[in-house]
């Protein structure tokens, strides 16, 4: 389960009370509704993170294993840094026992413990 605490930070509520759809968007199976801000809406702040790799590399993020045992499926990951860490979809996450793919995009917030898939 993923640490939640980001999710009531103030820049993603700003961002969510401030947008609304636009046209939809059609071409062949997709479908899309863009979201757009309306005019002398304040800007988006976005949440500050780094990516995986140099969180690795600056020694901020720890992959380990669940338990003694392990968990094929999920890691534990711990964020020391100050700086929330994004994991995309796809990227290889090495550490613990064995290296693992990421099958979702995750943002581990600054000073965070989380286990993820």
């Amino acid at each position: 389960m993923v640490s939640t605490s980001y999710l009531a930070s103030q820049p993603v509520t700003d961002f969510l009370s401030n947008v609304g759809f636009a046209r939809r968007q059609a071409h062949k199976a997709l479908t899309l509704w863009p979201l757009v801000s309306p005019l002398g809406a304040p800007p988006f702040r976005r949440p500050a993170y780094i990516p995986l790799a140099d969180a690795l590399a600056a020694g901020t993020l720890v992959i380990d294993e669940v338990g003694e045992h392990g968990s094929v499926p999920h890691v534990r990951v711990t964020n020391r840094g100050e700086c929330a860490v994004l994991v995309l979809f796809g990227e290889e996450r090495r550490g613990a026992k064995q290296n693992r793919i990421a099958n979702a995009s995750f943002l581990i917030g600054a000073k965070q413990d989380a286990v993820i898939d």
